[in-house]
């Protein structure tokens, strides 16, 4: 191989046979000029890691996507496995100890150690929502040896006892684990599959994190607090998930209890999250700590989640509840509703117990608009925030519903301020190109919205939508009359 060759293969982590897989890897590094020794021991380095994709990163029954890199680079021959399975840090793991006679169970860690040894250079690298990779490198003749020692985690054992705590940076790592456990590498909130991210916000105070503990110390249910600013008196109450493996009765009301006590001490005005519609055991838990159902967010998020894992499958991309609960009075303030969905706004805002007056819309702010807009590549969509309507917002959104396409994006949400009166004719607008009534998202100190979703002509099945209250219901019901996809 010159310099800049490469082969790319792509294969299941649980491949029945890897051998073709390694013999390309040892014929590439002999083309590359590498000694037949030194193939051999890139090839047994190769079997070790794909070994350990196998049986700790995709734990059976579970299996997913494996993609190998083999290339020519000027030091001698990198090859980079990455994997989308379970997360870990090898800088964390205490060294490999060879067994002893006495010993009952099998040595710890023998895969990656072999594997380090047997090779050069040896990277790891945290991806976020694509996984893990790691790269070795097979030094040509003459080239300078790096090395790096540390092998692989033991398998912890499950219990059902647990004790709460308050989590910090140091438990980032296990908080990223449950979190692939319980939904894979598509979770909302992607920075927490960045460790180093996700330690900032737990020291810098981002989320206030409560996590459940078996006696041997394993993570295995967490809920934390996102403040909509580090001094604000209202967040979302987010990163709950419990383990999908472990029957742990009561575990996650108790992480809400304890958050909620948190929100006590912080004198919050009001609260809400979003709780998914695969099943409705989120949802549950939420109600019977007060929140109250106020938008469905059709087709927020990946539909390949791993929702299996809690016994739900979902082939369509997933929608989400939205739940509010006001912790404090609120004054009268003017809603601008547009007339078609007046009732059904109305009806949300006795749900929610908001006092409101409903208003007609007025000519359109001459002024210019004021809007925001973020998006999530990882997860396809993309929210578009409307605080002041302008005589060019319902042309600034249809581009950017345009760029984001292009983006691959295949949700968008508009949030438009119920507090402004060019609202509905900036909904009409809106409504007449592809999107449609999704609900209400509310706020005590940033305002209420009026929620709007386009799904590029996407059909869904609302049947798969699992809702619990019977408001909840009404609520889908009426989105689905207002989808334009649904005929």
């Amino acid at each position: 191989m010159k310099v800049g060759e490469r082969y790319v293969l792509r294969f299941n982590g649980h491949i029945s046979n890897r051998w073709p897989v390694l013999a390309l890897v040892h014929s590439s590094a002999r083309a590359s000029g590498l000694t037949e020794q030194a193939a051999s021991e890139l090839e047994l380095a190769v079997d070790e890691v794909l070994g350990n994709v196998a049986q700790h990163a995709y734990p059976p029954p579970e299996d997913g996507p494996v993609e190998l890199i083999c290339e020519r680079v000027p030091s001698g021959v990198k090859v980079t496995v990455r994997d989308e399975g379970l997360p870990f840090d090898p800088d964390r793991l205490p060294a490999y100890q060879p067994p002893r006679l006495t010993d009952a169970e099998e040595p710890v860690g023998l895969g990656l150690t072999l594997a380090r040894r047997s090779v050069d250079g040896f990277e790891f690298q945290f991806l976020g929502p694509r996984g893990k990779a790691i790269a070795l490198l097979k030094a040509s003749p003459g080239e300078p040896e790096e090395r790096v020692e540390a092998p692989f985690p033991p398998r912890r054992r499950d219990s059902p006892e647990t004790r709460l705590r308050v989590l910090g940076p140091s438990d980032a790592l296990d908080i990223i684990r449950l979190s692939y456990r319980a939904y894979g590498y598509h979770y909302t909130y992607t920075d927490i599959y960045y460790p180093d991210r996700l330690e900032a916000m737990l020291a810098s105070g981002t989320f206030h994190s409560v996590g459940a503990h078996t006696p041997d110390g394993t993570l295995v249910g967490h809920g934390a607090l996102h403040p909509d600013e580090p001094e604000s008196r209202q967040g979302e109450i987010a990163l709950v998930f419990m383990d999908p493996g472990l029957r742990l009765p009561g575990c996650s009301k108790a992480i809400l209890s304890e958050l909620y006590a948190e929100i006590g001490r912080r004198q919050w005005v009001g609260t809400y999250g979003d709780a998914v519609t695969p099943h409705v055991h989120s949802q549950k838990i939420a109600l019977e700590m007060g929140m109250r159902d106020s938008a469905l967010l059709v087709g927020q998020v990946l539909g390949d989640q791993q929702y299996r894992m809690l016994h739900a499958e979902s082939a369509q991309r997933v929608s989400l509840l939205h739940m509010y609960q006001s912790l404090t009075p609120r004054t009268l303030v003017p809603w601008y509703m547009p007339e078609r969905h007046r009732a059904m706004l109305e009806a949300i805002a006795h749900h929610l117990q908001l006092p409101v007056a409903g208003c007609e819309g007025l000519p359109g702010n001459p002024d210019p608009g004021i809007l925001v807009a973020r998006t999530n590549l990882s997860l396809k969509n993309g929210i578009i925030q409307v605080p002041r309507t302008g005589p060019e917002s319902l042309g600034r959104i249809l581009h950017l519903r345009r760029e984001f396409r292009k983006q691959g994006l295949a949700q968008i949400q508009v949030r438009l301020s119920l507090g402004d009166a060019g609202t509905p004719a900036l909904a009409e607008g809106l409504e007449a190109d592809g999107f449609f009534f999704a609900g209400v998202c509310s706020s005590p100190l940033q305002g209420d919205w009026l929620v709007l979703v386009n799904l590029f002509g996407a059909i869904m099945d609302y049947e798969a939508i699992k809702v619990l209250t019977e408001f909840g219901n009404r609520l889908k019901d009426y989105v689905r009359q207002c989808d334009p996809g649904q005929g």
